[in-house]
Order: structure tokens, then C-alpha cells, then sequence
């Protein structure tokens, strides 16, 4: 579109084409509405333009796209991009599809980790999750699945707040089967491609729980796949038959049982154990949070960092097939675990000695405890007779000074 208008549709555009973001599905613009009649815009109001060339000579593909947006924007939750409406224009010999939203500052998910290859901080990873998953319940609610949910379609805005974008290849539960089921390869869950599924609530969680991994560690759950696109697919479906869970084995995961159960039933290969919605998710993860913030959580041994293991367990290999850690990685495993070993084992010594020390301590014979009880006895009754007699000797007293009032 370059060289395009600068009015479309009544928005005025504000930047290059892809100044604002490219997709799958389009082009995002930065614009203003000058539009009087858009409902929910005021003149002026800065949104983002998702602008969508189509060949759609029977309209179906704007019916989808309208009905769908329509749902979109009765979404009332914070945590999900706010979809203004539709409208669509020919320019030329291109017919445009343009959704309108509201215009996010701030970066990705994505972008953020790419600042963080050892992944974020605990509380705050599992806030951006939370709220996240509080975005894919709302828009569930609504009968919406996302289906492609990734750390590129996690938004953090420059005020704190979390969104879900990007529902482009988003189906309503009831829409007619499509054949191929579309996605990110990398963050699909297997029932997608070996099962009959064309993509659920259960299927979200899935992808939400391979992105709450990444975020936490710095690495994927799984290898990437290789970027051509027949390779992708046929390592995927070999992935996908094998129902291989991911290696949960990063420190910070290792030490945290509920936080492991947590990420196991968000990304159980088998739909039918796995978490099957993310208002489930999303009260599994504020159990976790109140459990950090009353120090409740373990830390991995000093000196260990997920990121440690990017360096060295993170997974490189083709087509989903695991490698073993490279020597290095091991080498660290064995030390840490020689170092904890002898810290138990140190432990255990001291309470030995000590329980030795105790069990040598003299231990008085039976004829002194006699001795003991009997010179315990003798003292309180010598201070019985001590109170007894002053007892006896103030009633004389005052027996005596009563006689002598009488004379």
C-alpha cells in the first residue's frame, strides 16, 4: 500500500505501512478516526487499523469477519484488545477488510524476552499469564477461541496493563469445520493436527501454558521447529503422535511442586487430563502468586539461574526429537548436586553428634533422685514451720495487747 491513500475510511493514516506491525493476516496502521458516525470513537480517538487485502467476490469472507468482530467488541474485559468494529473499502483493484482497535503502546511478550534471554521474574511472569488467561476466559465465555496463542500475541502495555491480541485466526466454537486447522506450529497443541479438534478452550490453555515456560526460563518448552514449511509440519505430526509432555526440568520449575503441577495439566499432551479452561488457569495462577508473596516458594540453589540452562540445556534440536544436555550442562547438575548432598550430609553429622552428646550426659543414679526429692521436701516443710510459727506469735501478740486495753 505504499503510495496508498492517506484517508481510509474516514481514519486518517499517521505512519508508514508497517510502522505499527505486520501479521499473517495483514497490516497495521496507526491512524486517527475522523469519522462522526463509527460507534465507541470519538473524533480524534488514535486506533490501530488492521488492513487486510482479500479476494471475496461471494462476501463470505466479510460475513466471518464481521460477525466475528462484532463478538469481539462485546468482550468486556481489560485484558483483551478492544475491537471498535469494521469496515471495508476498494482501493483500486484491492479490496480491503480493515478491523479497528484500539491503538496499544508498549511491546510483546516476545519482545520482552528478547531483553531477558533467562526468562522474567517469577511474580511478574505469572501476573502477564494470569492475565492473560483472564483475556481467554472472558473471550471463551463469549464462545471465541484464540488459536493462536504465543508470546507475539501477549501484549504489556507501557501502563502495566496485560492484553490478548491478534484473533485473526480466531473460530467461534459453533462455526462449520474448516479442514486445516491454522497456527504457530511451535505453540499448537497435538489434538489440532492428529485429532479431530479445530481448536477449544482446552487448545488455548495449552499454548498459554507453553508460553508461561518460556517466560519463566528463557527457553521454549520444545525445539523450534525449522522455518520450511513442509519440515515443520511432518516434524510436528511426528511430535503430535508421540504426545510427548515437555521436560519441566528448569530449576526454578523443579523446585516448586505446585508450580510444576500447574504447568503439567496446562500442557498435558492429552486434552482429555489437561486443564480445559483458562478461568481455571487463571485461579490455579493467583494461588500461586499469594503463595509467593507469603514466601512460600523455594529458590533454586545460589548461583542458579534459569539461565543457565539456556546456556545449555535449551533445546536445539530438528523436528521435536530431544537431545541430551551437552557436558557442560551436566557437569553443573553434578556439582550442584554434590554440593546439596554434602550439606545433608553435614546435617546429618551434627544431629548425630549431638544426639551422642546427649546420650553420654551423667545420668543420676536412683538413690540420688531419693536424695533430691527427700532435701526438696525437707526445705518446703522447714518453710511450713517458719510460716506457722509467726502465724502463732502475731496471734499472741495480739492476745496480749487485747488484755492489756481490758485493764
Amino acid at each position: 500500500m505504499i503510495g496508498g491513500p492517506q484517508i481510509l475510511g474516514g481514519f486518517r493514516l499517521l505512519d508508514a505501512d508497517d510502522s505499527a506491525g505486520k501479521g499473517g493476516q495483514g497490516t497495521v496502521r496507526r491512524a486517527v478516526c475522523e469519522r462522526t458516525d463509527f460507534p465507541g470513537l470519538a473524533v480524534g480517538t488514535t486506533v490501530a487499523l488492521k488492513v487486510m487485502s482479500v479476494l471475496d467476490h461471494d462476501d463470505a469472507n466479510w460475513q466471518s469477519l464481521e460477525s466475528m468482530i462484532s463478538v469481539l467488541g462485546s468482550l468486556d474485559s481489560p485484558n483483551v484488545v478492544r475491537h471498535y468494529g469494521c469496515f471495508r473499502e476498494r482501493v483500486g483493484d484491492a479490496v480491503l477488510h480493515v478491523v479497528v482497535m484500539e491503538f496499544l503502546e508498549g511491546e510483546t511478550l516476545r519482545a520482552r524476552l528478547a531483553k531477558h534471554p533467562s526468562g522474567l521474574n517469577a511474580d511478574v511472569t505469572l501476573e502477564i499469564i494470569r492475565a492473560a488467561a483472564s483475556g481467554l476466559a472472558a473471550a471463551a465465555a463469549a464462545g471465541v477461541v484464540h488459536r493462536d496463542i504465543k508470546p507475539k500475541n501477549i501484549f504489556l502495555c507501557a501502563d502495566g496493563k496485560v492484553k490478548v491480541i491478534d484473533f485473526g485466526i480466531a473460530r467461534c466454537e459453533d462455526s462449520p469445520v474448516e479442514g486445516v486447522v491454522p497456527g504457530t506450529l511451535d505453540y499448537m497443541p497435538p489434538e489440532t493436527i492428529i485429532g479431530d479438534s479445530q481448536g477449544s478452550p482446552a487448545s488455548d490453555v495449552y499454548s498459554l501454558g507453553l508460553c508461561l515456560y518460556e517466560a519463566l526460563t528463557g527457553r521454549p518448552a520444545f525445539p523450534k521447529f525449522k522455518r520450511g514449511p513442509s519440515d515443520s509440519i511432518e516434524a510436528f505430526v511426528v511430535r503430535a503422535r508421540q504426545m510427548r509432555a515437555p521436560e519441566l526440568d528448569a530449576p526454578l520449575v523443579a523446585a516448586n511442586p505446585d508450580l510444576a503441577s500447574v504447568l503439567r495439566r496446562m500442557t498435558d499432551p492429552d486434552v482429555t487430563h489437561r486443564m480445559s479452561t483458562a478461568a481455571e488457569v487463571e485461579l490455579e495462577l493467583q494461588d500461586l502468586l499469594d503463595a509467593l508473596a507469603r514466601g512460600e516458594w523455594h529458590l533454586p540453589p545460589d548461583g542458579w539461574t534459569d539461565g543457565d540452562s539456556d546456556k545449555g540445556d535449551a533445546p536445539t534440536a530438528d523436528g521435536g526429537t530431544q537431545v541430551d544436555a551437552p557436558p557442560a550442562s551436566i557437569f553443573r547438575r553434578i556439582v550442584r548436586n554434590r554440593r546439596e548432598l554434602m550439606l545433608i550430609l553435614a546435617l546429618i553429622i551434627e544431629l548425630l553428634s549431638t544426639a551422642v552428646i546427649i546420650w553420654q550426659r551423667p545420668k543420676p543414679s536412683a538413690l540420688e533422685e531419693d536424695r533430691r526429692q527427700l532435701a526438696e521436701r525437707l526445705k518446703a516443710a522447714e518453710k511450713a514451720r517458719e510460716r506457722a510459727e509467726r502465724a502463732a506469735a502475731e496471734a499472741l501478740r495480739s492476745r496480749d495487747e487485747g488484755k492489756e486495753a481490758v485493764r
